[in-house]
């Protein structure tokens, strides 16, 4: 459903940005794609992305890298909501990490 959102519009633009942020920690109103997101980001966590395609993949690491080193508070905040406990944080950053093929 998400697959043709612009991410690098998305993280290119505070405004953007923040209503889509807004949407995932529930802060806010969401579009369909947000709330796609919303219910998707909590499996794409927990099993590091397994069931996504690679554009979704590819996607993920993009923004979550970037919330990651621009945005530590937002990332911080979503890791506080999504994995309060800690519990795929490990696995999630090796998926982060790894290269795309």
């Amino acid at each position: 459903m998400y697959d043709n959102l612009d991410v690098d519009a998305i993280i290119n633009s505070n405004r953007l940005l923040t209503q889509y942020v807004n949407c995932i920690l529930e802060k806010g109103s969401c579009t369909v794609d947000g709330r796609s997101l919303k219910h998707t980001l909590p499996v794409a966590l927990a099993t590091q992305c397994e069931n996504c395609s690679d554009k979704q993949k590819y996607m993920a690491r993009k923004v979550s890298n970037h919330l990651k080193k621009n945005k530590p508070n937002i990332w911080a905040e979503f890791l506080e909501k999504y994995d309060p406990d800690k519990e795929y944080i490990t696995s999630f950053e090796e998926f982060l990490a790894q290269e795309e093929v």
